[in-house]
């Protein structure tokens, strides 16, 4: 708005220091001050411009509803008298003078000159909508109601024919409304008819240019004493006449009128106003100028307070030991401020000073910003304020009291600063002896192993040095205060006593080169001691999260017994560290369980009990080194349940052969036989209460339970699914049970823990077993393959009958030799079989070398073979040898049919003997005897002979006959054939046979398969001329094979 034109500055670099009150001096107005044409901005419609009366300011040539301003650069303080001379001219361009416009004249406003807005056009005045502006000059137009309110002095009458028009002559004062919406009232003293001074345009017409001559006066009543909202009483004067002398005043033919009343202080305006002209129009309009040239000022100028603050840039907050400055300074002037180190510019129209340089005491200059906005991250080195008429006072967030615009803000860094917290125990803490007394009379204690206050005392936190910023509370101390102990009281730097950290580190904000050392003192908690059984965790009945008996416990078993209670009478209550002294506690009386361990606070466990430590011993134990914890605490006598065995034992039944008195295998038995060796006794070990499972037995083949006693002494068996149960006392009891359950699963079904009752001496079990019957029978085995059809299977012979183990009596095998002997008889149809072989138990079976082929001799031999095993065995019947026959407690007699195929073949092929002859001779064969077949047996199959060379002929020693070492003499090697002729024949090797002959309908004659003399088919061997040696023996073997046909 305002032109910048540049002069000398007033000042010379003045260094701004903290708590300062400058003044910048020059506060009264020139009488001329008005004619400076850098004074002055435009607003609206203005334009300056020149005509031949000197320089004048162009208010509004733009026609209707247009409103320009002239704002002076400067506002002026009513606190004193005011004068304001000028001259206002109005060039009508119609016949009538009403159509000059709206209004001329001057306005005052407590708004600041660079923030004026255009107020309203017509019957505004040009300040309707600035709030509490005052208008004063010229009214040309009659505008009534509402929200002018405007008065009808000076409404004119044009002649008869038009009559009374709204044109106006009228002069006044007008003031807004607070909230700048309406006109107020006028009184009866604002508004009088004035007509124009001069005419000196036109002739014989009311066509004219007119000029006012104005003169503003503020006269202040009360001696000019502002009040505390910033308001001046006195009055408003406006006076307009034709001509103005050298003082200012105007003169000639005059008019004033008053605003406010002499005679009280009823009128009150702001102490500092800023002033200007306006001229609007509305329907009609004009030229409307106001001339500079002509002006005159008589008044102080209005001046604020410029406030310097020195702000923490890490803070956000005054500096605590810098002071507000102030530099006291015209409204309109502009102000600059720079770093302390800068070399402002003089020409500048500022006035110039300099940030203070404050490092020496611990702050570094970062920037300056303005108003009253908190920016610590501003780095401006310099910074200019034009100085705002009425800026607010108010208080910011960081609590600073300052103007809303005219304030500077310096921001310094501070430099880091280090605190130190350092602490103690309070005097009397146990475990700790005292250390020293500080000013303020606190004493400090620390732990010690040779305490004046008996106990145990926690390490002390270790001192802490920690950095912040200068004039800035100390960061939260991550002090780790022992567990059980608290801040007592913190005593800070300014050696007050502060009940918590917070309240000392916000009260003790970090000084420069300070010690700012925190001492914190802790006190011991109360806390309390109890006493108390558990159960250790994994004993069966009892919840491992509670250690106490529940009837869904974590490790299965019935509900543990009742733990005993610990008389509250022994808690003990103290401080923490404070000693604790041993409890009186009875051992415990309940059987099967014992205490093996004390938990103490801290989840720690005392070892399992020890020969230093006894189960009773527990009870005593020396609590001399146990303390008062950090928190209520308890110490837990563990208790958990004995280790139990259990021995499953076996024993035979009696009755039972091969047995003692015992039901011991025995070689002295009671009942003749052998018994097989007893299960091997089960050690089954637990704990009280805990699970007892029974391992599924070994039990011998032949066998079975019997019976078993329980560790009660009932005795449990089973037959099919009837449980029979007798105990002691001879009372029987039953119930049903799955089918295949065993008389020892049972009795483990009634005993599934180990458990401690008067009833129950051992958790032991004793299985008794008993002998299954068994059958020894002799069962025969008849060749398929040769048998006749005719001849019948024989019938199976039973041996002997009894249970595993008895003997095989001597009546029984009498009985069966005989039973033998009848069937291997002409009538039954066996006279042309032979007993092949006979197998008994155990593999056990029966030479037949001597007596082969003699049935009566072999049936003789059975009692030999059944002594070998003369009881019955366990195993079961049904059980069979590696080549399938059934030989457990049974005897098998193989039978085979008595007819032969029988092969008759020569001792030897010879070749003969020959000379050397040096080519390749082929030699035949000859026999030196038949090859003869004869088939006796009773059904005649077809057979095929064959024969293949078992080893070449080769060189062999004259006198062992012996053939001679591989590699050494010759041998024959694929020489030797077989045919009709040596060209077709077939050579022969060890792993090539050639049939001879081949039977294909049964015959019983003798067969002549190969003639020894003239044969039709030969041997025949090839001689190589390499091979030929002179007086060597040669040999090798033939297999002749017989095989009958499938």
């Amino acid at each position: 708005m305002f032109p910048l034109t540049l002069v000398k500055a007033e000042t010379n670099n003045i260094i701004v220091n903290p708590g300062d009150k400058i003044d910048t001096g020059n506060h009264d107005f020139s009488p001329t001050e008005l004619k400076e044409t850098t004074n002055w901005g435009i607003l609206g419609t203005s334009s300056p411009w020149w005509d031949a009366n000197g320089y004048t300011l162009m208010l509004n040539n733009q026609g209707k509803d247009k409103v320009g301003y002239g704002v002076f650069k400067y506002a002026l303080d009513f606190s004193k008298p005011v004068k304001l001379t000028a001259s206002f001219g109005v060039n009508i361009n119609n016949a009538y003078t009403y159509a000059a416009g709206d209004s001329l004249g001057f306005i005052l406003t407590d708004v600041n000159a660079n923030e004026i807005t255009k107020g309203q056009s017509g019957g505004g005045l040009g300040i309707l909508g600035i709030p509490n502006a005052i208008f004063a000059g010229r009214d040309f137009y009659y505008n009534f109601g509402i929200p002018t309110y405007d008065s009808s002095v000076g409404q004119v009458t044009e002649g008869p024919l038009l009559g009374r028009v709204n044109g106006s002559s009228q002069i006044t004062i007008r003031q807004t409304s607070a909230d700048g919406l309406s006109l107020l009232k006028p009184d009866t003293l604002s508004a009088v008819s004035a007509q124009y001074g001069i005419f000196n345009k036109g002739s014989g017409s009311t066509k004219s240019t007119g000029i006012d001559y104005v003169q503003l006066e503020w006269i202040p009543t009360d001696g000019g004493m502002v009040t505390s909202s910033g308001k001046v009483s006195g009055y408003l004067k406006l006076t307009y006449g034709s001509g103005v002398d050298a003082n200012g005043d105007v003169n000639g033919s005059t008019t004033s009128v008053l605003y406010g009343n002499p005679t009280d202080s009823s009128l009150q305006l702001s102490q500092m106003l800023s002033i200007g002209v306006a001229g609007a129009t509305g329907g009609n309009y004009s030229d409307l100028s106001f001339n500079a040239q002509s002006s005159y000022l008589t008044g102080s100028k209005a001046t604020q307070d410029v406030k310097v603050n020195y702000i923490n840039a890490v803070t956000g907050k005054k500096i605590l030991t810098k002071e507000q400055a102030v530099i006291h300074a015209n409204v309109g002037d502009t102000v600059s401020l720079h770093s302390p180190s800068a070399s402002p510019d003089s020409n500048r129209d500022f006035y110039e000073y300099l940030a203070p340089d404050l490092t020496s005491e611990g702050f570094t200059f970062k920037g300056i910003s303005t108003g009253n906005s908190i920016d610590t991250s501003n780095n401006n080195s310099t910074s200019d304020l034009t100085v705002l008429n009425n800026d607010e006072i108010i208080t910011t967030p960081e609590g600073l009291e300052t103007p809303t615009n005219n304030t500077f803000n310096i921001y310094y860094t501070p430099t880091l600063q280090s605190a130190k917290f350092i602490s103690w125990y309070s005097q009397g803490t146990p475990g700790t002896s005292e250390a020293l007394t500080d000013i303020s009379g606190t004493v400090f204690a620390q732990p010690s192993n040779t305490p004046t206050t008996p106990g145990k005392a926690a390490a002390l936190p270790k001192a802490l040095s920690i950095e912040g910023y200068l004039e800035d509370a100390v960061p939260e101390p991550a002090l780790e205060i022992p567990k059980g102990y608290k801040i007592a009281k913190v005593i800070g730097p300014d050696k007050k006593v502060y009940s918590s950290i917070e309240l000392a580190r916000l009260a003790n904000l970090l000084l420069y080169m300070n010690d700012n050392e925190f001492n914190v003192v802790l006190e011991a908690n109360t806390h309390r001691a109890s006493f108390s059984y558990q159960y250790g965790k994994g004993t069966p009945g009892v919840d491992d999260n509670t250690g106490l008996p529940s009837t869904t416990p974590t490790t299965p078993g019935p509900m543990a017994p009742e733990l005993p209670q610990i008389s509250a009478a022994e808690d003990q209550q103290g401080t923490t560290g404070s000693p604790i002294a041993s409890p009186i506690i009875n051992p415990i009386d309940i059987p099967g369980y014992s205490v093996t361990s004390i938990l103490k606070p801290g989840n720690t466990l005392v070892p399992v009990a020890t020969g230093i430590h006894p189960e009773s011993d527990w009870m005593s134990w020396d609590y001399s080194q146990e303390t008062i914890t950090g928190e209520d605490s308890q110490f837990v006598y563990i208790i958990t349940p004995d280790v139990q065995t259990s021995i499953v034992g076996f024993v035979y039944s009696p009755g039972t052969p091969g047995v003692d008195e015992g039901g011991i295998p025995s070689d002295n038995p009671v009942i003749p036989g052998k018994a097989a060796p007893l299960p091997a006794a089960q050690k089954i070990s637990g704990v009280t209460n805990g699970l007892l499972t029974i391992e599924k037995p070994n039990i011998p083949a032949g066998y079975t339970i019997d019976y078993v006693i329980g560790p009660d002494g009932t005795s449990y068996s089973v037959e099919g699914t009837l449980l029979t149960m007798i105990n002691m006392k001879g009372q029987v009891t039953t119930e049903t049970v799955a089918a295949g359950t065993t008389a020892l699963e049972a009795a483990n079904n009634h005993h599934p823990y180990f458990i401690i009752a008067p009833n129950i001496i051992a958790n032991n079990f004793a299985v008794y077993l008993k002998a299954l019957p068994r059958t020894s029978m002799i069962y025969f085995d008849v060749s398929k393959v040769d048998a006749p059809d005719e001849v019948p299977q024989p019938k199976n012979i039973t041996l002997s009958q009894g249970v595993t183990g008895s003997i095989i009596s001597k009546n029984d095998i009498d009985t069966a030799v005989s039973a033998l002997q009848a069937m291997i008889t002409d009538e039954n149809g066996y006279e042309k079989w032979e007993i092949s072989q006979v197998l008994g138990p155990n593999k056990d079976e029966l030479d037949l070398n001597v007596i082969e082929g003699n049935n009566n001799a072999i049936i003789g031999q059975l009692p030999t073979l059944i002594n070998k095993t003369p009881y019955l065995l366990g195993e079961s019947s049904d059980y069979k040898n590696d080549d399938g026959d059934k030989v457990v407690n049974n005897y098998i007699f193989k039978l085979s049919y008595s007819g032969k195929l029988l092969l008759t073949v020569p001792d030897t092929l010879s070749f003969g003997d020959h000379f050397v002859n040096g080519g390749n001779p082929v030699y035949t064969g000859q026999l030196s005897d038949d090859v003869i077949v004869t088939d006796e047996r009773a059904i005649l199959t077809p057979w095929t002979l064959t024969v293949e060379e078992l080893s070449p002929i080769q060189e062999i020693n004259p006198i062992t006959l012996l053939p001679l070492v591989k590699g050494v003499g010759v041998t024959f090697t694929d020489c030797l054939s077989f045919g009709e002729n040596e060209e077709t024949a077939k050579t022969l090797t060890s792993s090539n046979s050639i049939e001879i002959f081949k039977q294909d309908f049964g015959t019983s004659n003798p067969i002549t398969v190969l003639p020894r003399s003239h044969p039709s088919i030969q041997f025949y061997l090839k001689v190589p001329d390499e091979k030929q040696k002179v007086g060597k023996n040669y040999s090798g073997k033939l297999e002749w094979t017989i095989e009958l046909v499938k």
